[in-house]
């Protein structure tokens, strides 16, 4: 065989191999597996714990973040492969703190003027 036919089925297998992913675990409702939070996504997505441990690790708790990986083999399912890093999220609500004011105040040098309500 070629170097050219050995390298490009080498670099076609590496392509075709799912790349991890990272989720915030939402529940554990088993032993067996978890419900999570992919980045970027709203639903909730059943992954499984690696069937090879007997006990599931301390991090794997509600609210942190794993990596999770297709399962080779096993089409559609979704393993905890490990620890993850913190994914980003929106913040539910005003992110900045309203502070309650008077209708004749002076904020940093602006002047807030009183409205008559409608």
């Amino acid at each position: 065989m070629s170097r050219k036919f050995l390298k490009d089925r080498m670099r076609h297998a590496a392509d075709a191999t799912p790349r991890p992913f990272n989720a915030q675990i939402y529940d554990v409702p088993s032993r067996e597996y978890c419900r999570v939070l992919v980045q970027g996504s709203v639903n909730l997505v059943i992954a499984r714990f690696p069937r090879n441990c007997r006990m599931r690790p301390q991090e794997m708790k509600t609210g942190n973040a794993v990596l999770c990986q297709f399962k080779l083999g096993s089409r559609g399912q979704i393993e905890v492969i490990g620890p993850g890093t913190v994914i980003p999220t929106h913040i539910a609500g005003t992110p900045v703190i309203v502070i309650p004011t008077g209708p004749d105040a002076i904020l940093t040098g602006c002047q807030v003027l009183a409205l008559p309500e409608i």
